[in-house]
């Protein structure tokens, strides 16, 4: 699936598969890593960033398996599935799960607003 980075999207969930069932069903999000088959933002993050990355997907992951697995369109050898949600000053980032692929075998580079949200969440 294809959004461009900072893509205004209505989303929704099921409460009982996010990490926080008391989260909204529906909301409006910011979209962040969503490349289909191209990275559009090349560079390399910080090892600062890629931690609070690994972290966020750790803990902040929406599991919605009857959507089953997605395989990266960019290299077709790496599958996920799920969303990671960043909740930032009233703005809901949501993120795919293989983003974490994305920045390290792709190179992708998430924008600098989302980084900035991301150096501020408490783990």
């Amino acid at each position: 699936m294809k959004y461009s980075d900072l893509q205004e999207e209505s989303w929704w969930h099921h409460p009982e598969s996010a990490y926080d069932p008391s989260l909204p069903k529906e909301f409006d999000a910011v979209m962040i890593g969503w490349l289909g088959n191209k990275v559009e933002s090349i560079g390399v993050i910080s090892d600062a960033d890629l931690q609070h990355l690994e972290d966020l997907c750790e803990t902040r992951y929406i599991d919605q398996a009857l959507l089953g697995y997605h395989t990266c369109e960019i290299c077709n050898k790496y599958d996920d599935r799920g969303e990671v949600l960043l909740i930032h000053e009233d703005k809901y980032f949501v993120v795919p799960h293989m983003i974490i692929h994305y920045v390290k075998d792709h190179k992708y580079l998430p924008p600098d607003e989302f980084l900035s949200a991301l150096d501020q969440i408490e783990a």
